[in-house]
């Protein structure tokens, strides 16, 4: 919801027919200070609060009776803002209601009209059409459009491969809409296996590998990601939480990974006149595959015999 400053800033033009008409120049601007704003100026406007003025003087010097304003408006609108009459040659903006919101409705027209001779019988007028444009401010905050997002990524996957997209919405326009994106860690400073970037173009939240993923040791990884407005307007952080989060399961997939020796080096020791076939130790490989593959073949270069004990545990006996 919009309650706050939208320059009104479409140049208006008011001037009779005849060659004595009324004429001028203005800019309508939402402004609480009564006065033509030469920029831009974003302020709160609460009810009957000035938007700027309208000005049509007349250039004929031997007309001095008092000019007269009225409004009409194309349809019928409560929300229309509202032309307040002065006793000179302007009137003034004002709006109707106490809060306007530009993603209900982001533009006005009006019609208004000047007459002289204080709008008596023979008074001379002229119209214009003003068409006031609400501009954005940043008072809605990021929404995901789903509560959940699913992902895949190969455990042999290398770090720094993008698992995803996740974007949030903004009803904002312009730079209201940046938005930063952050991971929530379930402990303080713990370092996840995903990392989480904003695509400048896009919005878009790229998550992607931090650390390697292993399938056998964690099969699904949950993120918390959370979106947050990068330019937050302070006067309106009472009017909701300006962030949302969304959870983004990873499923880790299996990959085809080579046996294994555990642990991966070791010290045996035999006696120098240790008989031929004494047991020196055994070694032990597994595949680390969810499916756990028996070990079916053992290549060694050495001059001491294996033999197979059980699966995946060779023998090394004296040669």
């Amino acid at each position: 919801m919009l309650s706050s400053p939208s320059p009104f800033s479409h140049p208006v033009c008011a001037g009779q027919q005849p060659k004595t008409a009324p004429t001028g120049h203005s800019r309508i601007r939402r402004d609480p200070e009564l006065q033509h704003l030469p920029t831009q100026k974003d302020s709160l406007l609460p009810h009957r609060q000035s938007a700027g003025q309208l000005r049509s003087p007349c250039r004929d010097p031997e007309q001095k009776l008092p000019r007269k304003v009225v409004l009409s408006k194309p349809t019928p609108s409560a929300t229309c803002p509202a032309l307040a009459p002065s006793p000179h040659s302007f009137c003034v903006v004002r709006t109707a209601v106490a809060n306007l919101d530009r993603e209900t409705q982001d533009r006005y027209e009006v019609v208004v009209q000047a007459t002289d001779m204080a709008g008596q019988l023979g008074g001379l007028s002229g119209s214009t059409t003003v068409t006031i444009v609400i501009t954005d401010v940043n008072d809605n905050p990021p929404r995901f459009p789903q509560k959940m997002y699913q992902f895949s990524m190969v455990e042999t996957a290398p770090v720094g491969t993008l698992v995803g997209r996740v974007r949030a919405e903004d009803a904002d326009v312009g730079e209201n809409t940046d938005m930063a994106y952050q991971i929530k860690e379930e402990e303080e400073g713990a370092l996840g296996p995903f990392r989480v970037a904003t695509d400048s173009n896009t919005q878009e939240a790229l998550v992607s590998l931090q650390q390697p993923l292993n399938f056998e040791a964690q099969a699904v990884h949950t993120v918390v990601l959370e979106a947050l407005n990068k330019f937050a307007d302070p006067r309106f952080m009472d009017l909701d939480t300006f962030r949302d989060q969304t959870i983004v399961l990873v499923s880790v997939l299996d990959a085809d990974e080579p046996p294994e020796f555990r642990p991966p080096s070791g010290r045996l020791e035999v006696q120098e006149d240790a008989l031929v076939g004494s047991l020196v130790g055994v070694v032990t490989a597994v595949d680390p595959d969810v499916a756990s593959r028996p070990i079916r073949q053992c290549h060694w270069q050495t001059h001491l015999a294996i033999e197979r004990g059980r699966p995946a545990s060779p023998c090394l006996r004296r040669a």
